[in-house]
């Protein structure tokens, strides 16, 4: 993975007591705690529990993230390749103010769920040390990986650990879950 200014952002992050490792309070093996933030074109999303027995690629960006220019656009190409089965992909906004979202967006269009989290609160929570910075979340609301920064390897990572945690749904619910998104 290139380590480029997502370090440096980390580094200057941790020095003004933003977003430290040592702060952080979301690692791989915990449960995700309850968060409702609103989503672009309207109404909210609860994470996890909207999204229960799903998968779920939880992606922080922001406006001023390089990285996250080219990481949306494959975000969406990944998602297209999962539709159907229970994954859902989620990019969420760490800038503090929407319009700056919201003009990233217009320039830089994409298909994926976008969702604000304007008061940091999420952010905060998981306290990444950088941006970009994804989470995989499994059906059962834990963290199951966390990756940091975008590179061209990464889309193929996160596509070989989704289906790996798909592996690991019984046949039974994935063909449930298929059956009540098609009502």
């Amino acid at each position: 993975m290139k380590i480029r200014q997502v370090w440096i952002l980390g580094f200057l992050a941790m020095g003004l007591g933003v977003a430290s490792p040592i702060l952080a309070k979301v690692s791989v093996g915990d449960k995700v705690e309850d968060f409702t933030l609103e989503k672009r074109g309207g109404g909210t999303v609860r994470i996890p529990g909207d999204l229960q027995d799903k998968v779920v690629l939880l992606s922080f960006w922001a406006s001023w993230c390089p990285e996250c220019k080219i990481e949306l656009p494959e975000l969406g190409k990944l998602s297209e390749k999962f539709k159907g089965k229970p994954v859902v992909l989620l990019a969420v906004n760490a800038d503090r103010k929407r319009k700056a979202a919201d003009d990233f967006l217009e320039k830089h269009p994409t298909d994926l769920t976008v969702l604000y989290d304007t008061d940091q609160n999420m952010i905060r929570a998981f306290g990444p040390i950088g941006i970009p910075a994804s989470y995989l979340i499994g059906p059962d609301g834990k963290v199951e990986k966390h990756y940091l920064g975008f590179s061209e390897d990464s889309v193929e990572e996160y596509r070989k650990d989704i289906e790996a945690l798909l592996r690991n749904i019984p046949a039974e619910n994935l063909s449930a879950q298929a059956q009540s998104e098609s009502r």
